[in-house]
């Protein structure tokens, strides 16, 4: 179906694999599809094969920088961006000092 890494070795860390089974190799449509390390949550639903298929796509924001995860319903694959507590150091350091 597609390959999640064309460019590896050459531009990624991984080991070539010429002689056996390519592990960056999809051999089936994937129903989900994460890209981690965005700069921002999306999602979208990619239909192909002739309407046969669809793939959600969802890019998942950096925790560090947004301090939020990305909820997923594996049943109707609606995605929704859930924020945790801006004060979540100053709770966690005030914890700390008690």
């Amino acid at each position: 179906w597609g390959h999640l890494c064309p460019t590896a070795p050459e531009t990624v860390g991984s080991f070539p694999f010429a002689e056996t089974v390519d592990p960056f190799v999809m051999r089936e449509t994937p129903r989900v599809l994460f890209a981690g390390n965005c700069p921002r949550f999306h999602a979208q639903t990619v239909v192909h094969e002739g309407g046969r298929a669809r793939t959600e796509i969802v890019c998942v924001p950096s925790f560090a920088k947004t301090g939020s995860a990305v909820l997923l319903d594996l049943d109707t694959l609606e995605c929704e961006e859930i924020f945790f507590s801006e004060d979540l150091e100053e709770e966690e350091e005030e914890e700390e000092e008690d």
